[in-house]
């Protein structure tokens, strides 16, 4: 009760004059004349009331309801900046597209421009209204003000404002005091950062951002049934147990999927009948699929080319791949994310889909980079240096790898790939996951053998689920990194389930992926680009082991609120559905925290491209805020104003001062001694609008402060004038 009190009386303070004032009998003209006047509608006046010269009329109201009914001009700019606020921190959602069927976005990039003329107008003339009741009110005082400012509450809208003549005369010039020439010099600056800002500022904020934007997001968790999903050492352990791996067949196996493989093995005799100096050869391409149950992996690959490549992206033979578990889990949390979609749409009536969709976690994924040697001609087998950078990729022999039961155990009339182990101990376990020797037959001769030495990691990078529950992961590799403290070990019991027998044949899956290939005899192959594709299919069947550990891994499915609205939990973060009762991390899926420690996890973000308002963007927020500024500055002049309750019916553009400039008589004694563009100090020269009788004079002040006439008193509130 007490404050309702105080606020009445608040009301009535500002609503009711001081009674020191002189309370003016105002006639319903007089007051339409000044509001009107004050709103820049004095035409609508004189069309209903006639002609308004030669009359007396009050000049300076002190009136605080005329005072407020002057300060609407004020209120549209300020309505409107807090309209497009709501819309920007809101992160109001357009749609798709601008229009429906983006049959009318010219039309409607047309209105918002328009729109944001309107808006810049009324910005301007409140900015002008401000200017020119400092310049009004100094004016009417004894010291008066110089020409410079009379001119500046009309000029402050064009940039080069900052840098004429007006700055440097008012600089010069004198004012009634120090403070408020500081204070309008500086006022009149911001006002022309804001007049010459508020037009792009007020177009760039209306036009909807064409972007991506999070719709939802959640964790997830991997059951990974005991076994490790992302081990830093890989062994049987890490699959199916038993001999069931040892041959192809089953789909939870390393070694499955290979056939996809084949298909990239195709393309390698095309490439290899070009020659190493064309530079038109084709490549393959940089996404490959490897299908799973319930999902399609898209390996990211870069085959190495025996040429000087100025973009240094084809430098190393490279592969990175999605875990399989990790797939199919982001497969069936975008189904879930999907009609948990619709549902929200239908529960709030609004259509949330935008013209493409991405699902996104960010995650390990498996790295792998392999480097291949030929047999030199001294018959020894040697490998590539990977210990130093400076002798990055030099020739090297092994000295603990017994090479000798490697040559008795080939066959060297077939393709032929072994793996071998790389000794903790020795100097090449900081930088090689595994070692590997392959042998090509060559006939009539002893097989060609290459020594590959392989480096695998698990690495963080974003995985995309995008149409047809593809799943990729980045599709450019950073530079290989052969000392990083990400790598992992690969043991022998585990890489050779990559290449087990092919199911009903008596053929390896290496042995498949070489003829296919064309390595299988002398005549398909060359000696540039062979140790390449030996790198790309090494590759292709450790990534695609690195991507089935842990095969009985799955996703926990269970949901929160699940015979409620289960499909709000997808959204907790997003302002758009407008729930300010969502933790910052809120899962959809119910999983128990003692549980959430012994499983995998991921997070899943769902973007939406189309049109919205956001304050994601650094420049549309810095706008905003500029236009806060204008509204903070223009709640104070209110304030100041109601509460003194100044306004007026005259003076109120440059035109006007003119015309009373021009109805003033001669000042005598005084002449200007030039013009303003011949001498600028003439701009710092004072002048003031002094009453004689009942007239209203714009007469110059002498430099000791003096008028040129001595009858002359200053104009006084609520009294007429002619």
């Amino acid at each position: 009760m007490k404050r309702c009190t105080s606020g009445l009386n608040l009301l009535v303070l500002i609503l009711i004059p001081s009674r020191l004032w002189t309370r003016p009998n105002f006639q319903w003209k007089e007051i339409i004349h000044n509001t009107l006047k004050a709103w820049s509608l004095h035409s609508l006046y004189r069309l209903f009331y006639g002609k308004v010269h030669g009359r007396t009329k009050v000049v300076i109201y002190k009136h605080r309801p005329m005072a407020l009914l002057a300060a609407f001009i004020h209120f549209p700019p300020i309505i409107a900046t807090a309209i497009m606020a709501r819309f920007i921190f809101r992160e109001h959602w357009v749609g798709a597209h601008l229009t429906p069927l983006r049959a009318w976005d010219k039309q409607a990039a047309l209105a918002i421009q328009f729109a944001a003329k309107l808006i810049e107008s009324f910005i301007i003339g409140s900015l002008t209204t401000m200017v020119f009741t400092f310049v009004r009110m100094e004016a009417t005082m004894p010291q008066g003000i110089p020409l410079a400012a009379f001119f500046a509450s009309h000029e402050y809208r064009s940039p080069s404002f900052i840098w004429s003549n007006d700055i440097f005369a008012m600089l010069r010039g004198q004012f009634s005091s120090v403070w408020k020439k500081g204070f309008f010099i500086v006022f009149s600056l911001t006002c022309c950062a804001l007049a010459v800002l508020a037009a792009p500022a007020i177009a760039t904020i209306l036009m909807p951002i064409q972007d991506w934007y999070k719709l939802g997001d959640s964790w997830a968790w991997i059951d990974v049934s005991i076994q490790e999903m992302y081990p830093s050492m890989m062994t049987a352990n890490n699959t199916l147990h038993g001999e069931i791996c040892h041959v192809t067949g089953d789909l939870r196996c390393p070694s499955a999927g290979w056939e996809s493989l084949e298909q990239l093995a195709s393309f390698f005799p095309g490439q290899r009948k070009l020659e190493v100096e064309n530079p038109l050869y084709t490549r393959p391409p940089g996404l490959w699929p490897l299908p799973t149950t319930e999902s399609v992996l898209l390996a990211s690959l870069s085959v190495r080319e025996p040429v000087e490549n100025p973009e240094m992206r084809w430098e190393d033979s490279r592969m990175m791949l999605p875990p399989c578990a990790t797939g199919a889990g982001l497969v069936k949390i975008t189904a879930l994310w999907e009609t948990a979609m619709t549902r929200m749409g239908q529960e709030n009536k609004r259509n949330y889909r935008g013209s493409d969709s991405r699902y996104t976690t960010y995650s390990e994924v498996a790295s792998i980079t392999t480097r291949c040697l030929a047999r030199n001609d001294n018959r020894s087998l040697q490998f590539p240096d990977v210990r130093n950078p400076q002798t990055l990729y030099s020739p090297m022999i092994i000295e603990d790898v017994d090479t000798e039961d490697l040559l008795k155990s080939m066959n060297g009339s077939i393709p032929e790939l072994f793996f071998f182990d790389i000794n903790p101990e020795g100097d090449l376990a900081a930088n090689a996951s595994i070692g590997s020797v392959v042998s090509l037959p060559v006939e009539g001769n002893e097989p060609a053998l290459y020594g590959c030495i392989t480096n695998a990691q698990w690495t963080a990078a974003q995985i995309h689920v995008f149409q047809y529950y593809h799943v990729k992961t980045q599709e450019w590799f950073e530079k290989s990194d052969w000392g990083s403290n990400r790598m992992i070990t690969i043991r022998t019991s585990y890489a050779n389930l990559s290449n087990p027998i092919v199911e009903k044949t008596n053929t390896t899956v290496f042995q498949r992926l070489a003829t296919t290939a064309g390595l299988a005899s002398l005549e398909n192959r060359g000696p540039d680009w062979t140790p390449c594709h030996i790198e790309t299919l090494i590759n292709g069947m450790l990534i695609n082991a690195m991507g089935r550990t842990a095969p009985n891994a799955h996703l926990i499915t269970t949901l929160k609120d699940e015979n409620g609205a289960w499909w709000r939990h997808f959204f907790p973060r997003s302002r758009l559905f407008e729930r300010q009762d969502a933790a910052i991390d809120e899962a959809a899926f119910a999983v128990e925290e003692a549980d959430q420690s012994r499983f995998a996890s991921f997070y899943f973000r769902t973007e939406m491209q189309g049109f919205a308002y956001s304050n994601q963007d650094n420049t549309v927020r810095n706008l905003v805020f500029g236009l806060f500024v204008y509204c903070g500055i223009a709640g104070l002049f209110v304030l100041w104003s109601v509460g003194r309750g100044i306004t007026s019916s005259s003076w109120d553009s440059i035109l006007e001062l003119l015309a009373l400039a021009m109805r003033s008589p001669p000042p005598g004694y005084f002449t200007m001694p030039t013009s303003v563009l011949e001498d600028t100090k003439v701009l710092s020269h004072r002048y003031g609008i002094m009453a004689e009788k009942e007239s209203v004079l714009l007469l110059p002040i002498d430099d000791h402060g003096r008028f040129p006439k001595d009858n002359t008193t200053r104009v006084e509130p609520n009294k007429t004038y002619r």
